[in-house]
């Protein structure tokens, strides 16, 4: 099979996975407020989260044949993950809702990834795209679970302040587990 329509997925993972390490270094430098001591180093830990995902999806594409997005004009023509500018002025709630929405993208993303990658018999790519939707979900959904909500559900709804607290409850959780087995 020639796993074109994989390509394309993956490609795209590329691009948005790009412009998620990008936003995360954002948040990384822009962040001020509540939670900072906490937030900022948790921050490099998610960038190396996603730059790991980023290198093992373009070591992929090369695999197969493709030549990942290099290009960064080509890059920003195919992003889906939005930016936003850049300030001190924006809290870390601000930060936060924006990082959740790129998660949320990119665990839809490998979704697709999963069944594309599936319809094409690349068993090797569907399975690094259920690793990695795995991983965003570990560590970005069950981390923000409560007994009878997740984060998830409640950024659809109109408790968005509980949602943050949910997940920057998570993020502090994850990086507190993490650093700790050092």
């Amino acid at each position: 099979m020639s796993k074109e329509k994989t390509k394309l997925v993956l490609n795209q993972l590329v691009a948005d996975l790009s412009q998620q390490a990008a936003i995360i270094h954002q948040v990384h430098w822009y962040m001020r407020g509540r939670g900072f001591i906490t937030l900022h180093p948790a921050m490099d830990k998610l960038m190396d989260e996603i730059n790991a995902q980023l290198d093992e999806v373009s070591e992929r594409l090369i695999i197969i044949g493709e030549h990942h997005i290099q290009h960064y004009v080509n890059l920003q023509i195919t992003l889906k993950i939005q930016d936003i500018p850049a300030s001190y002025e924006r809290s870390i709630d601000e930060w936060v809702r924006h990082l959740l929405v790129g998660y949320e993208y990119l665990i839809g993303l490998y979704q697709e990834g999963i069944e594309t990658a599936g319809e094409e018999g690349d068993d090797v790519s569907q399975d690094i795209c259920i690793g990695f939707k795995g991983d965003i979900e570990k560590s970005h959904l069950d981390a923000t679970c409560t007994p009878k909500r997740s984060t998830w559900n409640l950024i659809n709804s109109n408790k968005k302040d509980e949602s943050l607290i949910l997940f920057l409850f998570g993020v502090i959780q994850s990086f507190e587990r993490n650093s700790s087995k050092v």
